[in-house]
């Protein structure tokens, strides 16, 4: 087509698919073709005309008795000139036409597909930000959340991610009991002192509550810490942020080492992995629901990518250990990350650093500001504040390559007043 009338491509066209067809097949009689070869392109054009999503074996039943007649008549319209007999070569074409459209008006109805299983309901059963239920209230097997509505939607600015896997609540729950029996310890009254921190409306703390009573919850949201109280009367909640925890004169009230079992949240789990790294002596162990990636850094060994601050600060007073992942689909609402649980052993207390914790802190964080670099250069500014020197053997390593023991070393030779007795 000349000029204005050309288009670039078949979505740009102005002309319908039937009259593209019809321009089709005038192209085909104008050639002198004859009905024969339009009768074996009438699938062709067919497709074009009238797609269909019906099976095929509808289509072929219902499309060929109506749709074939008045395709022989359209064509013999065409293909015939005017002065032959319409009637007649109908006749002709008709039987021709009939036998041969049924199978390619089923093919062009629905093509064959690969054998690919359709994705179910259950294969997605949670979207963000709201439940997805079937009929029966639930889907794949797994309960819907029960959670308050209204006023009680997790709050974003916190970070609320609550668990709602029956399962892995289950499994969770069955360690964390298992590792208090094993290395908790007993205090005055003769039982484990237990800790959550931020336990959210309690589908961990109710499990947890029933085998060790006297436990102690630590949660920031007053409408959770209402709902908690009222569920659980005996509870010791404290409303409070868990960074601000002293939980060294918590674990003294109650005269021996707690054991910690957390749901993190994401925004502040660095700062929270590091506020109870710095009172290790008052936490026995701590079993903690973390992002995947913050978790295969606590664990990182030297030279490896990860490792960096985390790894350096919590082993050298515990001894981590990445467990489990969990996926985004066992929260409401889902977060887009991967969640992993951490089983950090504290280790004794005649094996703890014996430098303090706010220092060890300080020198492991300027060390890795310029990870790649000498520690003669990289500490050169804490040095001259401080006056201080460092491990001669040290000076011609990088923080990448350092043991958690080397950096308790340096913060002892070059903060004197680190030191502890």
């Amino acid at each position: 087509l000349p000029g204005k009338m050309r288009f670039r491509s078949w979505r740009h066209h102005r002309l319908g698919a039937g009259s593209i067809s019809a321009l089709v097949a005038t192209a085909l009689a104008s050639l002198g073709l004859g009905s024969l070869l339009l009768a074996l392109l009438a699938p062709l054009l067919l497709s074009v005309a009238c797609p269909s999503r019906a099976s095929a074996l509808s289509a072929s039943a219902l499309l060929s008795p109506k749709l074939s007649p008045l395709l022989a008549l359209l064509l013999v319209s065409v293909a015939d000139p005017p002065r032959a007999s319409v009637p007649a070569a109908s006749a002709r074409l008709l039987p021709l036409l009939v036998p041969l459209l049924a199978p390619p008006m089923a093919f062009v109805a629905e093509p064959p597909r690969a054998s690919v299983p359709i994705a179910s309901a259950s294969a997605r059963p949670w979207r963000r930000g709201r439940v997805a239920m079937g009929a029966e209230g639930a889907v794949g097997g797994m309960a819907p959340p029960k959670l308050p509505k209204g006023a009680f939607r997790p709050k974003q600015s916190l970070g609320q991610c609550f668990l709602q896997d029956a399962n892995y609540i289950d499994r969770i729950v069955d360690r964390f009991t298992e590792l208090v029996r094993e290395k908790g310890q007993t205090g005055a009254n003769g039982m484990p002192f237990v800790v959550e921190l931020g336990p959210g409306l309690g589908a961990i703390t109710q499990r947890v509550h029933g085998s060790f009573p006297s436990m102690a919850a630590v949660e920031i949201d007053p409408r959770a810490v209402a709902v908690l109280r009222q569920s659980m009367p005996t509870l010791d909640v404290f409303e409070q942020d868990l960074l601000t925890v002293d939980y060294t004169g918590l674990a003294a009230s109650r005269g021996c080492r707690m054991n910690i079992i957390a749901n993190l949240p994401y925004m502040i789990t660095t700062d929270a992995l590091l506020a109870l790294a710095a009172h290790a002596g008052a936490i026995r162990f701590a079993y903690v629901m973390v992002q995947k990636e913050v978790a295969d850094k606590v664990v990182a060994q030297p030279g490896s990518k990860e490792y960096g601050v985390l790894a350096a600060v919590l082993q050298s007073c515990a001894r981590p250990r990445k467990t489990f992942q969990l996926p985004g689909t066992a929260f409401y609402p889902a977060p887009k990350v991967t969640s992993a649980m951490l089983e950090i052993e504290f280790k004794d207390l005649e094996e703890l650093p014996k430098v303090d914790g706010a220092c060890l802190l300080e020198v492991v964080r300027v060390c890795f500001q310029q990870r790649g670099k000498l520690l003669k250069h990289s500490l050169k500014g804490l040095i001259e504040k401080e006056r201080g020197v460092i491990p001669k053997q040290l000076e011609k390593m990088t923080a990448e390559t350092l043991k958690p023991k080397d950096f308790e070393e340096i913060t002892r030779a070059l903060l004197p007043r680190s030191s502890k007795v």
